[in-house]
């Protein structure tokens, strides 16, 4: 008997010795993990992620420059030159030229108080000369009267610019809108000719303040992040109901008295200088 339970314990032993080697025998190396497989598995490609473009930089400010062509509305001048005709009517050959058109110089200097916003809030100061205004004419017997008028004004003005990118293109659109007062000069000049003594070339400078306003919009190419340029276009308000010389000028009597309005010289109303009118031009703006 215990011969017998010695030899099952020596078959069981002997199983159990053998097992393993079985066992790795029956594996298939196909079954076995490769390296082959590592490298499939760590190559698989990553999941498309969307494309997350860069935003645009954020700014503080805005400076816009434009020089523009524009149009004014002079008419109180061109009948008030016009009046001369009828002051002098044995003199020939009276000529007249209107003021009409002018150049006007402007820069905004904007400030940016909403992030996100593309909205600048700020002073646009302006600078605006018009053509010459004159009348001439002559007796034909050696006697000649030139009346030239040279006219200014400075607009200053607050307000805001909105601007916008225009969506998949290198290009902004803007819209400002303005308003304030203006100073305007106007520089009046006397060269009188004649075959007495009293001749004379004498020069008056009058001023006077009203009310300034502009609305323009412009479209332009985005030279860079920070720089663009293109062209402007607008209306602006610019006007003074009268205004006054700066000091006294006398000829043979007085032309002109410190403090009194330039008037019409058969009315006798005051003139206004009404610089409103159309511009248009370039325009070029640097983000800061």
């Amino acid at each position: 008997m215990k011969n017998i339970k010695f030899f099952l314990a020596l078959i069981a032993s002997l199983i159990l010795l053998a097992f393993p080697v079985w066992a790795l025998e029956e594996t298939s190396p196909e079954d076995l993990p490769s390296d082959a497989d590592e490298t499939t598995v760590t190559a698989e490609a990553e999941p498309n992620l969307p494309e997350i473009k860069a935003a645009q930089p954020e700014y503080f400010g805005l400076v816009d420059i434009r020089g523009n062509f524009t149009t004014v509305n002079m008419s109180g001048v061109n009948s008030a030159l016009a009046e001369l005709i009828s002051v002098h009517p044995a003199w020939t050959s009276p000529s007249v030229n209107k003021v009409d058109i002018g150049y006007m110089i402007s820069m905004d200097l904007g400030f940016k108080f909403f992030k996100g916003v593309g909205l600048t809030l700020g002073p646009r100061f302006d600078i605006i000369g018009c053509n010459t205004g004159s009348f001439s004419a002559n007796d034909g017997s050696g006697n000649s009267l030139v009346y030239d008028l040279d006219t200014t004004a400075i607009p200053f003005m607050l307000g805001g610019t909105y601007t916008l990118d225009i969506s998949g293109l290198p290009l902004e659109a803007s819209l400002g809108v303005y308003a304030g007062a203006t100073y305007v000069r106007a520089s009046v000049n006397w060269l009188q000719t004649t075959t007495l003594p009293s001749n004379y070339d004498l020069t008056a400078i009058y001023g006077g303040f009203g009310f300034a306003g502009e609305i323009s919009c412009a479209l332009k190419y985005q030279f860079s992040d920070t720089v663009a340029g293109g062209l402007n276009l607008g209306y602006r308000i610019a006007s003074a109901q009268s205004v006054v010389a700066q000091a006294n000028v006398n000829a043979d009597s007085p032309i002109a008295v410190k403090g009194s309005a330039l008037q019409g010289y058969s009315d006798g109303k005051n003139v206004a200088f009404d610089l409103s009118g159309f511009l248009v031009g370039a325009d070029i703006s640097m983000k800061y």
